[in-house]
């Protein structure tokens, strides 16, 4: 006998979560959306190009320059 697929359907990704994660980091981003979100999150928003979203955003906010 199989198991039954889930019927559950996914909670489509917030539109903040981006620059929530970008400015705030994974332990800020797993406070507000919860680990297992933010991971499908990251996941499907691609998770290169949050990484160097990321690594820009603090190299920037180091050297005192404005990110918008």
């Amino acid at each position: 006998m199989r198991k039954a697929l889930s019927t559950k359907i996914a909670e489509p990704i917030p539109s903040e979560f981006e620059q929530v994660f970008v400015a705030l980091g994974w332990e800020r981003a797993n406070r507000i959306f919860g680990k297992r979100a933010t991971q499908r999150y990251f996941i499907a928003l691609g998770a290169d190009r949050l990484r160097l979203n990321r690594a820009q955003y603090v190299k920037a906010s180091k050297q005192g320059a404005y990110v918008a």
